[in-house]
């Protein structure tokens, strides 16, 4: 939650897909900057031991990259249940 608080990060979420023979990880999150997201990212791949980053980067395809997508809609019911309230 450290990183999470240090990115501006609202809401993140995390998605398997598989397509054609290839899983592929998609995150939807929802931050105050994508800039900060990122600074905060790549301070933090600076910042591990060489042993974690060659680990990540033999299963991931390259670094996250934002997409400038304009969302479609979001619907959150309020009140709704949270971590923080179980």
């Amino acid at each position: 939650m450290d990183i999470v608080d240090r990115e501006g990060v609202h809401v993140e979420t995390a998605f398997l897909w598989a397509f054609e023979g290839t899983d592929y990880i998609l995150t939807y999150f929802e931050a105050e900057e994508a800039a900060r997201v990122r600074e905060v990212y790549d301070a933090e791949m600076d910042a591990a031991e060489h042993e974690f980053v060659e680990a990540f980067a033999e299963v991931v395809a390259g670094a996250p990259e934002p997409l400038d997508a304009e969302p479609l809609y979001r619907i959150a019911r309020p009140g709704r249940p949270t971590d923080e309230a179980n």
